[in-house]
């Protein structure tokens, strides 16, 4: 059970520019959002997401980190969570430097196993070094992505493999030479 309270104190820490924050839950995203004047809203998201990354499981770093200027407040001067922006999901996946697509059969594949284990589109074009925990991926989620490419790829993939190269550049980098020791054989 994720305690979104740990969440909203880590943030807090993070940065005093940080003036209010919410962490709520959006299928199977972690979403903080973030209430802070900052003219820089992107380095103030990662300075947060590296203050999570260093002091929080990593289940528990939300995907999304959501700046506004102030939150929606109800007639009660409360928040008004149903007024918060719904996170994009490609926004989230899109939101890299440059969105490398797969060039080889291998990072293809991993591509797709992904998407399908995550539920997203087919048609969803996912960043080769985006990290699973940026895509929102849960235990569950790689366990998924585990079947799938032992299904599809190499039976003999490990768990600590696919924790130890969490993106699709990565993973593909580590399985080539296993696959291609196996084709040997």
């Amino acid at each position: 059970r994720i305690e979104t309270g740990e969440i909203e104190q880590s943030i807090f820490k993070s940065s005093t520019d940080v003036s209010n924050c919410v962490v709520m839950k959006y299928d199977d995203y972690l979403v903080a959002y973030i209430e802070s004047t900052v003219n820089d809203q992107t380095l103030l998201k990662m300075k947060i997401r590296q203050y999570c990354q260093l002091n929080l499981a990593r289940y528990m770093i939300p995907s999304f980190f959501i700046i506004l200027e102030q939150f929606p407040l109800n007639i009660n001067r409360k928040l008004d969570r149903k007024q918060l922006p719904v996170p994009d999901l490609n926004q989230l996946l899109n939101n890299q430097e440059e969105n490398t697509k797969p060039n080889t059969a291998l990072e293809q594949s991993l591509h797709d196993i992904i998407v399908e284990a995550l539920n997203f589109p087919m048609t969803t074009e996912i960043n080769l070094n985006s990290s699973f925990n940026e895509l929102g991926v849960t235990s569950f989620g790689m366990m998924k992505i585990l079947t799938l490419i032992r299904k599809r790829l190499y039976s003999k993939v490990s768990i600590p493999l696919l924790f130890s190269n969490s993106s699709i550049y990565r993973l593909s980098n580590a399985l080539r030479p296993l696959i291609n020791n196996d084709n040997e054989r």
